[in-house]
């Protein structure tokens, strides 16, 4: 092979190499152009949700915010737990320190146990926007064996429910999509047990870990 051939070869090769590159940039270019808007629409969306996060969301749910025992436990008045209310007849939230009987807080140093001398209903009422979309998740264990309650979700008063979860001696995580309804402007989150492993209803279901709030972008499995 002469030099002038080789050098041809080389020149013909540079400019199909040009040319690929052209091409791949063409595509590039036009996959921006058709989803950049939609990439910049879903941001705007997720940005404007995150900034109504800290007024449309339930507040201390690691039972972390006000200082409570240093170990094993004690039903407080509701007054006392930030945020947190029951419709016990007596108004008590029993919370744990965590160690006490074995059990560790998965979030923190406290937990909750549902019903601290009767059966009844621990909740929060939180201001909300129809049409919105929150997400909840929680944490829940079973005290001496397989524990059953159930989330219960709506206005006040009139809470629907939404999931019935049992769960044995070990921390599990649950999670969840609710759309407020048109007119709903105040929601309640709670939740209530329906069975324990001893058959007595104060004596079981242990909470922790516990959001409510705008689904900013969530998905669910499966979506």
């Amino acid at each position: 092979m002469n030099a002038i051939n080789q050098k041809s070869q080389i020149g013909q090769a540079v400019t199909e190499y040009a040319l690929l590159l052209m091409l791949v940039a063409g595509v590039v270019i036009f996959a921006l152009a058709l989803i950049g808007p939609k990439v910049a629409d879903s941001f705007a969306e997720v940005s404007e949700c995150l900034a109504g996060t800290h007024q449309y969301q339930l507040v201390n749910g690691s039972f972390e915010d006000d200082s409570l025992i240093t170990s094993r436990w004690r039903a407080y008045d509701a007054g006392a737990i930030t945020g947190w209310d029951t419709t016990a007849g007596d108004n008590r939230i029993e919370i744990w320190y965590t160690g006490f009987l074995g059990v560790s807080a998965p979030n923190g140093r406290y937990l909750a146990e549902l019903n601290a001398n009767q059966p009844s209903a621990l909740y929060q009422d939180i201001e909300t926007v129809p049409g919105e979309r929150m997400v909840w998740s929680f944490s829940h264990r079973g005290r001496s064996g397989v524990d059953t309650m159930e989330v219960r979700i709506g206005p006040p008063g009139a809470t629907v429910s939404q999931k019935q979860i049992s769960t044995g001696r070990s921390w599990q995580q649950y999670d969840s999509v609710y759309e407020v309804p048109e007119g709903q402007t105040t929601t309640r989150f709670e939740f209530a047990a329906l069975r324990t492993a001893t058959g007595n209803l104060s004596v079981g279901n242990l909470l922790d870990n516990v959001q409510f709030g705008l689904a900013c972008g969530y998905e669910e499995d499966g979506e």
